[in-house]
């Protein structure tokens, strides 16, 4: 196998935050409110606080350009009284996205290439929607929509 050399074409930011007085329902508040205001990823860590109390670390990956109504959402909807911030370099692939016309509805394939790498993958939504309306289980509706991908779009 060929490797591709690659080097990394984006720059994101990954802010985190450590809270130890939390419940789960105000994390989950504040991980919407952070999609909503552009959070590209938002996820939690478990961690050991001091005097060995267990906490949470909140990782948010976003955009350079909303790092700071990011950073300051954090430090409005948790606990934390600081945010740290590092600007990093990443690797991605290029998007875009396909319509597949299906009898149960459109599915939208996502088909990511670059660094001489190609993968797709059907949006859970759309699939969840088209296994609903086909009253069939989600890796049936999978099958079924890649079927119509080869048949339904000649």
């Amino acid at each position: 196998m060929d490797t591709v050399h690659a080097a990394p074409n984006r720059r994101i930011v990954l802010l985190s935050c450590n809270v130890d007085d939390m419940t789960g329902e105000e994390i989950g508040f504040a991980r919407e409110i952070l999609i909503k205001a552009g959070a590209m990823e938002v996820y939690t860590i478990p961690v050991q606080m001091k005097k060995s109390r267990p906490g949470v670390e909140i990782r948010v990956v976003c955009k350079p350009s909303v790092a700071d109504a990011v950073a300051n959402l954090l430090l409005m909807h948790t606990s934390t009284f600081g945010v740290r911030k590092q600007e990093m370099k990443a690797y991605a692939l290029e998007r875009t996205t396909q319509i597949i016309h299906t009898p149960n509805g459109d599915v939208r394939r996502v088909i990511a290439e670059g660094y001489g790498i190609t993968k797709d993958k059907l949006e859970y939504d759309d699939v969840f929607a088209y296994a609903q309306k086909a009253g069939v289980d989600m890796k049936t509706a999978q099958k079924q929509i890649y079927a119509c991908l080869e048949e339904c779009e000649e």
